[in-house]
């Protein structure tokens, strides 16, 4: 009898962003090169930008945490990397704080989502009432790099959680 094992691994804070921090999508190709990987982004522990994956990961959800107000708008933009070679656009997208879903430390989590038309890769989306994620095929990707490229709020923090599937 064969036994199929199935990775039970919990939600991870990949980083924060401040409003002050919000990024531009990586546009230019000498931003989405390895070089430009090696260089600017960071996969260590306390530094995280990058998440790295292991071999066992094929897909990946991803949700936002807001920390100061339920009526806020975001959008993100999520690349992914291989070993060697340059990033690869995953999906931009927007999405917004829903006041039903508290954090544990008080914040308010993504409720809904919306992929736009470049997503091609983003295979759900969860909606309304509660949490909400994205979930998205890893499959060939050794990084994964989750850019907030807007946030509407004047003040506060948007943590950016992965979890491996």
């Amino acid at each position: 009898m064969t036994v199929q094992q199935t990775q039970q691994l919990p939600w991870e804070k990949i980083r924060s962003v401040a409003k002050a921090d919000v990024e531009t999508a990586l546009v230019a190709a000498t931003q989405c090169t390895k070089a430009y990987r090696i260089a600017n982004l960071s996969d260590k522990p306390g530094t995280f930008q990058l998440m790295k994956l292991d071999q066992f990961t094929n897909s990946l959800f991803v949700t936002l945490e807001f920390t100061n107000d339920s009526e806020v708008n975001a959008a993100i933009t999520i690349w992914g990397y291989s070993e060697t070679g340059p990033a690869v656009l995953i999906g931009t997208v927007a999405t917004c704080a829903g006041g039903a879903q508290v954090t544990d430390d008080g914040g308010f989590w993504m409720e809904s989502s919306a992929p736009a038309d470049d997503a091609q890769t983003v295979t759900e989306t969860n909606v309304t009432g509660r949490m909400g994620y994205v979930k998205f095929d890893t499959t060939g990707f050794r990084y994964i790099y989750v850019q907030v490229t807007t946030i509407t709020e004047a003040s506060g923090t948007v943590n950016v959680w992965a979890r491996p599937w």
